[in-house]
């Protein structure tokens, strides 16, 4: 039975290969695209083969693996989260003016992401899947787009909005417009959200999301 268990791992090994560094027990995505990092064993992680594909200093993000920490590396947070699933055959069609993201806009988009902090994102990351915005004159007030990619579940996730824009849907609207595509195209759509933030939860199950597991999202550091 599909499901989002190990979901970065399935990602790594297969829909996103083409992006990813490894071997058969630990792969990541390229530098610059992304810091998730999946085991095939989240029971007992090889930290090894992790240790050969990073340098110390780095950070990387794990979902599923809340077993001890090994010498040589360190956690700097942890945070349990709810992966949650689209579980409607339609959704609404937005009704504001929408603009597909590339690398022209990735000034803006990092500024977006550093002002707002929705989750880790970095200059490739625009290369998981696709990203849209909402401008006003000229300035990117609003964004989302898609991470993991494991056929047939698909994220949505970089989902932030500007300060003193919120409260008009902007948000929504580009999530709405992500789902209908992901829909098309016979996806599942999905996404995490952090335990804590109840009323972002709220708001994904107001639209047609379904908690579906509860999991441990770690950042840790190789010392």
């Amino acid at each position: 039975m599909l499901d989002l268990k190990n979901i970065i791992w399935k990602s790594l090994s297969g829909s996103q290969k083409n992006i990813a560094l490894g071997g058969e027990d630990v792969r990541r995505f390229k530098r610059g695209v992304s810091e998730l990092v999946g085991f095939v064993d989240n029971v007992s992680p090889n930290f090894d083969e992790l240790a050969e594909l990073s340098k110390p200093g780095d950070s990387s993000y794990s979902v599923d693996w809340s077993g001890p920490v090994p010498s040589g590396w360190g956690v700097l947070e942890e945070m349990r989260a709810d992966q949650m699933m689209w579980r409607l055959d339609m959704v609404d069609t937005p009704q504001i003016d929408i603009v597909p993201l590339n690398e022209n806009y990735l000034v803006q988009m990092l500024d977006l992401i550093e002002l707002t902090r929705p989750g880790p994102f970095q200059p490739g990351t625009i290369e998981m899947g696709d990203y849209f915005g909402v401008f006003d004159q000229g300035e990117l007030v609003a964004m989302a787009g898609e991470r993991l990619f494991a056929n047939p579940f698909r994220e949505i996730s970089g989902v932030c909005t500007r300060p003193g824009y919120e409260g008009r849907g902007l948000a929504r609207s580009l999530m709405q417009l992500l789902i209908g595509r992901q829909l098309q195209r016979n996806e599942v759509p999905f996404l995490h959200v952090v335990e804590a933030n109840i009323n972002a939860k709220r708001i994904y199950e107001k639209m047609g999301f379904e908690s579906v597991r509860k999991t441990i999202i770690r950042q840790i550091v190789r010392t």
